[in-house]
């Protein structure tokens, strides 16, 4: 791609694929309002002190030595790390309640964020719910109905 065609990209879209070109991310999709682990793993027994989970380059969830989760900004009750995993070395991030901000790329870090967790990198894809689905499955409801009370009418009229 030449210059003039990278720069029409915008800085997001640079910056996502020049993140996708060094991390290779894993792409994960989920729908919107489900719940989703993105697993990582790391040598905890070996002086790590922390977890850090990035969306982008937002903290989505800080673990701290002494055991205590901070959520980002907007993460707040819908984030979590595996219960006693950390311990083990399962530092996978879980997120609750996914909505369409959540999309994006997560990056797993240990150690002050100086050493990568394995796998590192995600890209979170979120299907969103359309009303359309909606109407149709109503519309096919209304269908059986209609056609199951012409059939009860009938077989009552007959017998």
């Amino acid at each position: 791609a030449s210059g003039s065609q990278l720069q029409s990209l915008g800085p997001t879209a640079l910056h996502i694929l020049f993140v996708s070109l060094i991390y290779l991310p894993i792409n994960v999709t989920v729908a919107e309002l489900g719940n989703v682990t993105l697993p990582c793993y790391a040598d905890t027994q070996s002086g790590v002190s922390d977890v850090t989970w990035l969306h982008y380059e937002q903290k989505a969830l800080h673990y701290t030595a002494v055991g205590a989760t901070i959520p980002g900004l907007g993460y707040e009750e819908r984030v979590s790390l595996t219960e006693d995993g950390y311990r083990d070395g399962d530092v996978s991030l879980t997120i609750t309640g996914v909505n369409q901000t959540d999309a994006g790329l997560y990056r797993c870090f240990v150690r002050d964020e100086t050493d990568r967790g394995y796998p590192h990198a995600y890209m979170l894809h979120v299907i969103g719910k359309t009303h359309h689905m909606t109407i149709c499955t109503f519309l096919v409801i209304v269908l059986f109905l209609y056609i199951f009370g012409h059939f009860l009418y009938f077989s009552f009229k007959y017998n």
